[in-house]
C-alpha cells in the first residue's frame, strides 16, 4: 500500500477547512478551546489514557494548554484537523477526545478516540467514533479512513471491530510504534 501523498490531496485540502462539530445521539464533538485545558490535563495527564498513545502523560497545564493552541492553528494552516472535544450532551462534561486528521506523513486519514477512565465502558468510543467517520464520509465526501492501535489496547481494537473496519495488519509507518492498521471505506457503517 503506498502511504504517501496522492492527487487527492490538493482537492482534499480545499474540503479541510471545514471545522469538525458534529453530534451524535449523546455527545457533541467540537474543537477544544484553551479555556478548557485544566479538563484536557486532567485527561492527558492519566496514564491509563495515555499508556498506548506513544508519548507519555501531559506533563503541566501550560504544556495542554500550548498544545490546545497548537491544534488548533493546524486546523488553519494545515489539511488536518487534529483533537476535538467530545461532550456528553446531557451533562455537558468533556468526556474525551476524538480526532479525524492525516496519519503522519502520509494523506491516509486517521479516525481516533481518547477517553477519561471514567467514562470507559459506555460506548462512548464507538459513538465518538461512529460520528467521525460519518463526518469523513459526507461532509469531507473521503473515500476512506484508517485507525492505528497498538496490539495490546484490546478496548480500541473492540472499537475498530463495532466500526466495521477491517484489520490490514502490523504497521510501523506511524507514531514510531508497531500498530495495529485499520481501514474503513465510504459504505455504510454497521449497526
Amino acid at each position: 500500500m503506498e502511504l504517501g501523498s496522492t492527487p487527492e490531496l490538493a482537492f482534499l485540502s480545499s474540503r479541510l477547512l471545514k471545522r469538525m462539530p458534529f453530534e451524535t445521539e449523546r455527545l457533541i464533538v467540537r474543537p477544544w478551546s484553551v479555556s478548557e485545558a485544566a479538563r484536557c490535563f486532567e485527561i492527558y495527564s492519566d496514564p491509563r489514557v495515555t499508556e498506548f498513545l506513544g508519548g507519555g502523560p501531559s506533563l503541566s497545564l501550560e504544556e495542554q494548554a500550548e498544545r490546545i493552541r497548537g491544534i488548533n492553528l493546524r486546523y488553519a494552516d494545515r489539511p488536518e484537523f487534529g483533537l476535538c472535544a467530545i461532550v456528553e450532551k446531557k451533562s455537558q462534561h468533556i468526556v474525551g477526545s476524538s480526532l479525524l486528521k492525516l496519519l503522519p506523513e502520509s494523506s491516509l486519514f486517521e479516525v481516533g478516540w481518547h477517553l477519561a477512565p471514567e467514562f470507559w465502558g459506555n460506548g462512548y468510543a464507538t459513538e465518538s467514533g461512529r460520528g467521525a467517520i460519518d463526518f469523513a464520509f459526507h461532509e469531507m465526501q473521503l473515500p476512506a479512513v484508517y485507525a492505528v492501535v497498538n496490539p495490546k489496547n484490546t478496548r480500541s481494537l473492540r472499537v475498530c471491530d463495532r466500526l466495521g473496519m477491517t484489520g490490514l495488519g502490523i504497521t510501523t509507518a506511524f507514531y514510531g510504534q508497531s500498530l495495529e492498521l485499520f481501514t474503513l471505506a465510504d459504505n455504510p457503517l454497521p449497526g
